[in-house]
C-alpha cells in the first residue's frame, strides 16, 4: 500500500460503469500546434475547451465545465500510471496553464482522475492531457533539476539502478545531509510523511533495522513532505528517531518538481544505495527494502 503525493483523495473506490461516448474529431490540435515539455507527451492532443466528451485508444475524456468561469475536467486513463499525467489549458494568448487541484479514484481497470482551473483573467480555448512516459524521465528529470536551481528549491535527481546517486540537502536540525559522506555504508533514503499511514506502519521496521545492524556500516537519511517542519519535528522527538530528516516544503510547484526530478510518484518510498553509492534498490515496499539492506549487509 503507498499514499499518492500528486492527488488530493484516495484512489480506492470502485468505478461505475461507464457509458460508450462517441469520440469527436472537431477542434483537435496536433501536436506540433502545442508543444510539450521535455519528457512529456500528449496523451490527448490539446481541443476546443467546450467539447462534450471525447476518447481515443489511451483516454477517455469528459468536459464538466463548472460555473462562474472555472473549468473542470475529467479523463479516463490506465489506473497504473494514473499519478502520471497532467491536464493543460492554453488561453486565447496561447500560454498554457496546469492544473491547480486534482483528484483520482480507480479500480484495476481504470482510473478517473479530475482537474480543476479557477477562473483565469483570459478565455481558456483549449485543453489537453499530457503524459511522463517512462523514456521521457531523464528528460523531465535534468528540465526539473534547472528549475529547481533557478528558485531556490532543493531537490534530488531520478536513480537509476545500477548508477551512482550524488545529492546535497539541509535537515531539519541544520545538518548537511550528503551522499558522500555516507559512502562505504548502506545507505536508506525514506521518503514519508506523518500523514502517509503506509508511512507510519513502515517506519518501526525502520527503526528496528537501523537497531539489528552495524552504525559504522548503516545510515539512513529520511525525506519528509509534512505540512511544516515543527510536525517533523514533534514526530522525531516522539518516535525517538535521531537519523537526519530533510523536510521538503509543501505547495503544488515543490511537489511537481519532485515528481519530475525525483519520479516522485507515491510514498512510502525507499532507495537503497550500496557502500559505493550506487542504487540498488527502488520500492515503496518496506519489507524489500529491510531485505536488501540486510543482503548488502550480510546479516540475518
Amino acid at each position: 500500500m503507498k499514499a499518492s503525493l500528486r492527488p488530493t483523495s484516495p484512489r480506492a473506490r470502485s468505478l461505475a460503469v461507464i457509458p460508450f461516448l462517441l469520440a469527436l474529431t472537431i477542434g483537435i490540435a496536433t501536436a506540433e500546434d502545442f508543444p510539450n515539455p521535455p519528457g512529456w507527451r500528449w496523451a490527448l492532443a490539446p481541443v476546443a475547451a467546450d467539447f462534450w466528451s471525447m476518447s481515443n485508444e489511451e483516454v477517455l475524456a469528459i468536459n464538466n465545465q463548472a460555473e462562474g468561469g472555472a473549468y473542470s475536467v475529467t479523463f479516463g486513463v490506465d489506473p497504473e500510471r494514473i499519478t502520471e499525467y497532467r491536464a493543460i489549458v492554453f488561453d486565447d494568448q496561447g500560454r498554457r496553464h496546469e492544473a491547480g487541484y486534482n483528484s483520482a479514484v480507480g479500480n484495476d481497470k481504470m482510473g478517473m482522475v479530475s482537474f480543476h482551473f479557477e477562473s483565469l483573467d483570459t478565455e481558456i480555448t483549449h485543453v489537453g492531457l499530457e503524459v511522463l512516459p517512462p523514456e521521457g524521465r531523464a528528460a523531465a528529470s535534468r528540465s526539473a533539476m534547472v528549475r529547481s536551481r533557478e528558485l531556490g528549491i532543493p531537490i534530488m535527481a531520478y536513480p537509476t539502478l545500477g548508477e551512482s546517486y550524488d545529492f546535497t540537502l539541509t535537515a531539519v536540525d541544520g545538518r548537511t545531509v550528503t551522499a558522500a559522506t555516507h559512502r562505504g555504508k548502506v545507505l536508506l533514503l525514506e521518503y514519508w510523511a506523518t500523514w502517509c499511514k503506509p508511512c507510519m506502519k513502515g517506519l518501526p521496521q525502520i527503526q528496528d533495522l537501523a537497531a539489528s545492524v552495524p552504525a559504522d556500516r548503516f545510515s539512513v537519511v529520511g525525506i519528509n513532505f509534512d505540512p511544516s517542519a515543527d510536525k517533523l519535528r514533534s514526530t522525531l522527538a516522539e518516535m525517538k528517531i535521531d537519523w537526519p530528516n530533510v523536510h521538503i516544503e509543501p505547495g503544488p510547484e515543490v511537489i511537481d518538481l519532485w515528481f519530475e526530478a525525483a519520479g516522485m510518484r507515491s510514498i512510502p518510498r525507499y532507495i537503497v544505495l550500496d557502500p559505493d553509492g550506487t542504487v540498488r534498490l527502488d520500492t515503496n515496499d518496506t519489507a524489500q527494502a529491510v531485505q536488501t539492506v540486510r543482503e548488502l549487509l550480510a546479516v540475518d
